[in-house]
């Protein structure tokens, strides 16, 4: 039996509230896309047009303040009995394309997550004697008023500076260091929406940090049981990348050699892809030797994570579940070398009146399942 799908759409500056009937009657489209390396975005369309004889009175959505740029959107979803927020974050642009019927008409609001707000200000500040997981969470705090949480794991290779030798400096924007500073030592940054409406949790930490339980396995070539159409497996092995360089200690002055290979061995794949490429090392100067390595293996780890993709689109009323990036879902009905599981990429939420779809981008190292079976919305298949 297919879950009951509910929205629920909030708007307003500084704290949204549910959207009046005239504005969520107006709902045409909603459109959210969520990926590993770029800021969620959303879209949605309203169905309106200009009023009074003959259009001459300006419709009533371009005048709301609630849907005015720099307003605040959050988009929540409730599959079956428990709502899920899908998105927080402000309207960047409007567009109106008015109908050929008088009367008629679109509008639509786009706009970015709340990190967003973290991209608005370049600054030069310095940081003595801080590391990483330090600054990262002294500059999370500043958004806490927009309900933003902080959720920061050091890396595993501290960069503790001494101010005598170096001092931190931030050049840019609160965003450009978070996400920086997080690709140097093979961690992410990500701002997720949710648990509950109006929050949101910053998490600067390693990807694996974010993968939580499996979500339902993703039904592909199972006849009249799929969930999942326009699937498609690719299989690229020229992705995986092996990563030299030289780097100069500062601590002995020695020059060191660097070397990095993608790990041979995946929770994900049964054949993890060898890389084929070699490719050098970047953002190792002016660090330790033990902290370059590290660097040099997020790129060597990070070149393989796609070797395998897996794309297509999921009826969210048959599925009954929200994908979400950097989680890990099943796949089943694609056989030995494509069943299994996988790391969410990307995935677009698209919701209209009777309908919820998401587009969705999986992806791992390599081939050939490491599980015999895949969790299901009532439990273990293979």
């Amino acid at each position: 039996m297919r879950p009951a799908i509910h929205l629920q759409l909030l708007l307003g500056d500084p704290v949204p509230r549910p959207a009046p009937s005239e504005i969520a009657d107006a709902v045409d489209r909603i459109e959210v896309s969520s990926s590993d390396a770029e800021a969620d975005a959303f879209q949605i369309v309203f169905k309106a047009g200009r009023g009074g004889t003959g259009g001459r009175v300006d419709q009533a959505l371009l005048g709301s303040r609630l849907l005015a740029p720099t307003s605040r959107v959050a988009i929540v979803v409730r599959i079956g009995p428990r709502p899920q927020a899908l998105f927080d974050g402000v309207i960047t642009h409007r567009q109106y394309v008015p109908g050929a019927a008088a009367g008629s008409g679109l509008v639509a609001v786009t706009g970015d997550d709340l990190t967003t707000l973290m991209d608005l200000d370049e600054r030069i500040v310095s940081y003595p004697a801080m590391g990483d997981a330090a600054i990262a969470t002294a500059l999370i705090a500043r958004y806490a008023r927009y309900g933003v949480v902080p959720r920061v794991v050091p890396p595993a290779v501290l960069d503790q500076p001494l101010p005598a030798v170096r001092v931190p400096m931030q050049h840019g924007t609160d965003l450009d260091w978070l996400r920086a500073a997080a690709a140097r030592v093979n961690h992410v940054f990500v701002l997720r929406a949710g648990p509950v409406p109006l929050t949101s949790v910053a998490y600067w930490g390693p990807a694996a940090g974010l993968t939580g339980r499996p979500l339902p396995a993703l039904s592909v070539g199972v006849g009249g049981a799929a969930d999942v159409t326009d699937a498609r497996f690719l299989h690229d092995a020229l992705a995986p990348q092996r990563v030299v360089g030289r780097v100069a200690d500062p601590d002995t002055g020695r020059i060191l050699p660097l070397a990095a290979v993608p790990p041979a061995v995946s929770t994900l794949s049964g054949r993890p892809q060898p890389a084929a490429r070699v490719a050098l090392a970047t953002g190792v100067g002016g660090v330790s030797a033990s902290v370059a390595r590290g660097r040099a293996q997020a790129l060597a780890d990070a070149s393989a994570n796609d070797a395998v993709v897996a794309e297509g689109t999921v009826d969210t009323g048959r599925y009954g579940a929200m994908l979400q990036t950097h989680r890990l879902v099943g796949v089943r009905g694609a056989g030995r070398v494509f069943d299994g599981l996988y790391q969410v990429r990307g995935v677009t939420h698209v919701l209209e009146r009777g309908s919820y779809r998401q587009r969705f981008r999986l992806g791992r190292p390599g081939t050939d399942t490491t599980t015999a079976a895949v969790p299901t919305a009532g439990g273990l298949e293979g």
